[in-house]
């Protein structure tokens, strides 16, 4: 199927990111709270992958950001890393879904 004949397929990819996403938010936000650096830049990889199926160029840029830092750098606040991640990926589904919905309309309309 290709998009422009089924526009679900679109959605259905943006819901998968989104819940994929949410749950790697959910453990960089445990691994961040724990301090544990190894598991924090572990889950930064896949959301890096997760972001570039949206476009999300800016969380990937800060995901790059995150993981080139060394354990000192990080464990001086490992929640706020999180809580920008965490900012930024939400800003980047609520672009999506706006651009999803735009999509939708015009196909139906």
């Amino acid at each position: 199927h290709a998009l422009h004949h089924d526009p679900s397929d679109l959605a259905k990819i943006f819901w998968n990111v989104e819940r994929e996403g949410q749950s790697l938010i959910d453990r960089l936000e445990l691994a961040a709270n724990n301090g544990d650096y190894q598991q924090f830049i572990n889950h930064l990889f896949p959301l890096k992958s997760n972001a570039s199926v949206i476009g999300a160029s800016r969380l990937m840029e800060v995901c790059d950001y995150l993981i080139s830092l060394d354990e000192n750098e990080f464990t001086r606040s490992p929640v706020l890393h999180s809580d920008r991640v965490k900012t930024l990926f939400h800003a980047s589904l609520t672009k999506a879904r706006a651009i999803l919905t735009k999509t939708g309309d015009e196909t139906t309309g």
